[in-house]
């Protein structure tokens, strides 16, 4: 359970859901918004 209280601790610490990747995709399509943090940085460019 340290990893688990490591996750918790991440999450609470920087605002962001926790839980299985159904939950969370649940939970994204109801608040329409993200509720996991995206990759930094800028994209990378399309293919031209």
């Amino acid at each position: 359970p340290a990893d688990r209280r490591a996750a918790l601790d991440a999450a609470m610490r920087q605002g962001w859901a926790l839980g299985d990747a159904a939950f969370l995709g649940q939970l994204a399509q109801q608040l329409a918004r993200p509720v996991q943090p995206r990759p930094r940085g800028r994209p990378p460019k399309a293919p031209a």
